[in-house]
């Protein structure tokens, strides 16, 4: 298997960019090609996949530029739909088990709709393995080594439990991808709302026991953090 998984980001040539700052860069396109028996996945949809001379070419769809260089992963992948959602698997992974983690984040996702109005309820998810868990345009990719297919949802996983865990990532797939914040404050600020986002999934969604351990985590925190003073002379103004 090999993957691509960490997009970066497109500048743009000082060259290029118009005086009233209205220069849109450029669509941005990606081709992979590799031997006929793998499966090229990426963060946009497949536009169409042929062989040419025994070497497997897939095209993805033209995403829009000025954003993030488009990530792919390369494997030999099954796949399975857990009431719609697509799950793309390594063939290699262990014994994997999908229907519990995927129709949890289907739950969640139902109710941040219903929280949010504009949370994106689209998404598919994409194992892989050693490249660690990450939120990339509309895919959640899962580690293999962290298990999230396997083991079961009330096991502990860091700050909580796995329940929480998958609640965090849509949190952050809502406020963290598709907000973009400024000033110094912009990475505290998207992973607060990111956490908040997903207390209120777990709250509202019925699983208050994982809410409230969140909370008493917030809280203990906070209370041994002490004082975090900063002069506001030495903020910048957009903070």
């Amino acid at each position: 298997c090999l993957a691509g998984l960490a997009p970066g980001w497109l500048a743009l040539p000082a060259s290029l960019a118009s005086a009233d700052g209205r220069y849109a860069a450029p669509a941005v396109s990606l081709t992979v090609r590799s031997v006929p028996h793998l499966t090229a996945l990426s963060d946009v949809r497949t536009a169409r996949t042929f062989l040419e001379e025994q070497i497997r070419v897939t095209e993805f769809e033209r995403r829009r530029g000025g954003g993030a260089w488009p990530i792919f992963a390369l494997g030999y992948y099954q796949f399975e739909a857990v009431d719609e959602r697509r799950v793309a698997i390594r063939r290699s992974a262990e014994s994997p088990s999908p229907e519990r983690p995927i129709r949890l984040l289907d739950t969640l996702t139902k109710t941040g709709v219903q929280l949010w109005s504009s949370a994106q309820p689209e998404w598919s998810v994409m194992t892989f393995p050693g490249a660690g868990d990450a939120v990339l345009g509309s895919v959640l990719v899962l580690d293999e080594g962290n298990r999230w297919l396997r083991d079961p949802l009330d096991a502990e996983w860091i700050d909580g439990s796995r329940r929480a865990g998958l609640a965090r990532k849509l949190g952050y797939f809502w406020f963290g991808r598709q907000l973009a914040g400024r000033g110094h404050g912009a990475v505290f600020l998207e992973a607060s709302l990111s956490e908040y986002a997903a207390w209120r999934l777990l709250e509202a969604s019925g699983a208050t026991r994982d809410a409230k351990a969140m909370q008493s985590l917030w809280i203990e925190a906070e209370q041994s953090a002490g004082p975090l003073p900063r002069p506001l002379s030495l903020m910048p103004r957009e903070d």
